[in-house]
């Protein structure tokens, strides 16, 4: 463990017996010893790192909260990520070392191996004090070049470790890549300067002495597409995203917005439908589900970010829960690894009906003619939505008689209600009827719970149903409905603790319910 002042006093001692004057530690000196160790030398040289450390937890340089009395300059890495002109500004939350900045103290030889910034977003560093930093850099356009020489030069690390690059712990010579045809660039960067990294961008170097840097990263319009690339690789290797591209999107779509960005919502937006309207017509119509729930609903005062526990992908738009373990999630495209229960057992949770998204591409201009079903699916690809037996599509109750069968008929479904459900839309054969049409008929919408009680040792509920009189309050068994934010509500007014989730497949007769 080390103070700052501790650290420099040793860091200092360290470099004198390298370089006993500032004469012999010119940059090229430098870099030609760190370059003899880490390629010829068969001794082991340590180096310390003071690397990642929190600002709020360690103090940063720059002033921590800007005020009218206190102002500072939009160069104050502290406001950095969330002015205006930056993407991370429409996320709500802040993440150290992404939305917000770490510091780094080094020493002679502290090496910041390989790697890109995650998710490829942009970086800045800045350098306060202290001995210069030695930088190499090798474009985006050239990633998957380097790649394949860092590949191609430790084969048996990549073998025992596939998620080697991701790990800041591989450092091979500029010689190597260049030999290769592999662009490299390099900057000194001296106390006082910044250091801009753009996404995908390769970087990689070593400090010169005691030094202490400050840094964080932010994204701008085009780096959307390499926000969208990086997500999904990360989910093929399982690995966590920095932030949720989906909720930055649906928040940049909904808030002001500058041209230039809008311009980019229009290439990104209609990507990010297609994807969610295809995967939910996959656990929907050819799966099954036992109802769907908006998650508002069904988290209560939990909002924290669900991950998908197969390739930890960001369920912002849409997850799969199950009953026997509420909580543990997946996504759509890891419907089967939930758990052994029958799909018919699996709540869909929603944050946005495919309706919702659609007027999100309508506002950043999105003609209707791209936003209609014919456009987002191959016809030959889709089927019809059908009734599965027992609990079905979003949070209703499908009851399995013959008169509901007929009304998921093809013939009798209606775009609107299609998006409502969270299915699929387009599809051969389907009849679009007038959207002013009542979609609603048959569907019974739970407004509040009035009161409970318990018959038969089950636990029931009078349920004041949406558009109908108090009188006609209906008492339905715990079991045969999930909507726990409002019999969190309910409890929490009454002084009770709420009853934990229960198995059953049971349905709400004759009702089909939405939550």
């Amino acid at each position: 463990m080390f103070t700052l002042t501790s650290f420099k006093k040793m860091a200092n001692t360290f470099k004198k017996k390298w370089f006993p004057s500032e004469e012999l530690a010119k940059p090229n000196t430098v870099e030609n010893a760190y370059w003899k160790i880490v390629e010829t030398s068969d001794e082991t040289v340590q180096v310390h790192y003071g690397s990642d450390l929190d600002v709020t937890m360690h103090g940063s340089g720059f002033i921590m909260e800007p005020t009218e009395e206190r102002h500072t300059s939009g160069w104050n890495l502290n406001i950095f990520p969330k002015l205006p002109d930056s993407l991370l500004s429409y996320l709500d939350e802040s993440t150290a070392g992404v939305s917000a900045p770490m510091m780094y103290i080094g020493m002679l030889f502290s090496t910041f191996c390989w790697h890109t910034e995650d998710n490829y977003l942009f970086s800045i560093n800045y350098l306060h004090e202290g001995a210069s930093k030695t930088w190499y850099g090798v474009p985006g356009s050239k990633a998957e070049m380097f790649e394949a020489v860092m590949q191609k030069t430790v084969p048996e690390l990549f073998k025992t470790n596939p998620d080697l690059l991701y790990q800041l712990v591989t450092m091979i010579s500029p010689r190597i890549l260049v030999d290769n045809n592999v662009p490299v660039y390099s900057f000194l960067q001296e106390a006082g300067q910044f250091v801009i990294t753009f996404p995908k961008a390769y970087h990689a170097g070593f400090s010169h002495g005691f030094n202490c840097a400050e840094s964080t990263n932010f994204a701008l319009e085009e780096w959307l597409p390499f926000g969208r690339e990086s997500t999904e690789k990360y989910r093929q290797r399982s690995r966590s995203s920095v932030l949720s591209l989906d909720k930055l999107l649906c928040n940049a779509a909904s808030q002001p917005h500058s041209q230039t960005l809008n311009d980019r919502l229009k290439e990104e937006l209609p990507i990010m439908r297609r994807d969610e309207c295809y995967l939910r017509e996959k656990v929907l119509s050819k799966e099954g589900t036992w109802k769907c729930i908006q998650f508002s609903t069904y988290e209560g005062k939990d909002t924290t970010a669900k991950e998908c526990t197969v390739c930890k992908y960001d369920c912002y738009l849409s997850a799969l829960v199950c009953p026997c373990s509420p909580n543990k999630f997946v996504c759509l495209r890891h419907s089967e690894n939930l758990c052994e229960c029958p799909a018919t057992r699996r709540i869909l949770l929603f944050r946005y009906r495919l309706m919702d998204l659609d007027e999100m591409l309508r506002s950043v201009g999105v003609p209707p003619s791209e936003t209609s079903l014919s456009t987002l699916f191959d016809n030959s690809q889709c089927k019809a939505p059908i009734s599965h037996s027992g609990k079905g599509h979003t949070g209703q109750h499908h009851p399995t008689t013959p008169e509901d069968k007929s009304k998921t008929s093809p013939k009798k479904c209606t775009i609107k209600s299609l998006a409502r459900n969270g299915g699929i839309k387009r599809m051969e054969g389907i009849t679009y009827l007038d959207p002013k049409e009542e979609i609603n008929e048959g569907l019974f919408v739970i407004e509040s719970i009035v009161d409970s009680r318990t018959q038969n040792d089950k636990l029931e509920y009078l349920l004041k149903w949406e558009g109908y009189p108090q009188n006609e309050a209906t008492w339905e068994k715990a079991e045969d409905f999930a909507c726990p934010g409002l019999v969190d509500q309910f409890e929490e007014k009454h002084k009770r603790k709420a009853p934990g989730p229960k198995r059953s497949t049971r349905t709400t007769k004759g009702k089909r319910v939405r939550y």
